[in-house]
């Protein structure tokens, strides 16, 4: 199942909670956004990494910088739909486990009639529609985040993420059930 959908992974944040940059984190020997691209490669038609305003080395998916101004997920999402080729895109971060195909799909089919999707309260991860774009540069510019856009939720829980040496250590002890 590909889905014509561009998939975005967040990895521009200043990981301070973790104390060390979490796209580089060792996940079952690899770079976490390294396993994260290649879980959504087979799932999406593109995989783009919104990398902030660095540069990360041996990346084999194409980055992309945030635009000029306030920075976090919003110019993410922002600098995302302005290259993807894509109408849709699902906004996760690299520091999130994947999504299951099966999740996935239900996303895909909850974004009839709306121009954002999410998982309960959390905006990511998100499906976003490029009709959204001039609202985001609005929402950014008055310094907000993903969660001031208006979405369809979901009744299912968002996958865990790792923001701590303590959240990683759980995340690896399961991971093996995240990539399959």
């Amino acid at each position: 199942m590909r889905l014509p959908l561009t998939v975005i992974l967040l990895a521009g944040g200043a990981s301070r909670r973790m104390g060390r940059d979490k796209a580089l984190l060792r996940i079952r020997g690899r770079r976490a956004v390294d396993l994260l691209a290649g879980h959504y490669a087979g799932l999406a038609n593109e995989v783009l990494v919104a990398s902030g305003r660095r540069r990360i080395p041996r990346l084999k998916v194409p980055q992309i910088p945030d635009p000029e101004g306030p920075q976090g997920p919003l110019a993410g999402l922002q600098a995302g739909l302005e290259a993807s080729r894509t109408s849709w895109v699902l906004l996760t971060a690299c520091d999130q486990a994947p999504l299951s195909k099966d999740t996935l799909a239900l996303f895909w089919k909850r974004r009839q009639r709306t121009r954002a999707v999410t998982l309960g309260s959390s905006p990511l991860p998100g499906l976003y529609h490029r009709a959204l774009l001039t609202r985001i540069r609005r929402l950014r510019l008055r310094g907000k985040g993903p969660s001031a856009l208006p979405s369809r939720k979901m009744d299912v829980p968002p996958p865990p993420s790792w923001n701590t040496p303590r959240e990683l250590a759980r995340f690896r002890a399961g991971s093996g059930q995240a990539f399959r």
